[in-house]
């Protein structure tokens, strides 16, 4: 089973979704913030969303180097040790995204999303990765990822260079 939608326009043209039109579409997200052209680079994110009973998962998303269309992103709340409920919003975040971004997910990488998010995450230290078919996912809570200054929660996915749909 794959899920994700289909018919999505080539990399860079006019019909391509931004990632602001995919974050909004985000399941669960009730508010999503982008972060103003001037104010890019001081905050530490590009947008901010808002879930129920969650809160803020703030994201950036960018290309790696040689990549000509967007291809990673990063999902992180505020605190070092995110909760499980954290986790599942950062997770469905990240789904959401490489399904319209991307392209769709098989069960295989669904499977294994789902289970990253149900796992307890403070019981290593450090930043880990996975590689789910074609995507690098990378996770972490105390001692894994820094955000300006602070040890965050937070998650991230690079999928291959030049592949992406979305546009900025």
């Amino acid at each position: 089973m794959t899920v994700g939608l289909g018919g999505l326009a080539l990399a860079g043209g006019r019909d391509a979704p931004t990632f602001l039109d995919v974050f909004r579409q985000t399941p669960g997200a009730r508010q999503v913030i982008k972060v103003p052209d001037e104010q890019l680079g001081t905050l530490g994110y590009t947008h901010r969303l808002i879930f129920q009973n969650v809160g803020a998962v703030f994201l950036t998303r960018g290309a790696l180097e040689g990549s000509d269309t967007p291809n990673t992103i990063t999902a992180w709340v505020s605190t070092s040790h995110a909760s499980i409920q954290q986790q599942r919003a950062m997770v469905a975040v990240i789904r959401h995204t490489v399904a319209r971004c991307h392209a769709p997910l098989t069960a295989q990488q669904l499977n294994m999303l789902h289970a990253l998010a149900e796992r307890d995450w403070r019981l290593k230290l450090g930043w880990q990765e996975q590689q789910i078919g074609p995507l690098k996912v990378g996770w972490g809570g105390r001692e894994g990822l820094n955000i300006g200054g602070h040890d965050v929660g937070g998650m991230s996915v690079d999928w291959p260079n030049s592949q992406g749909v979305c546009r900025w």
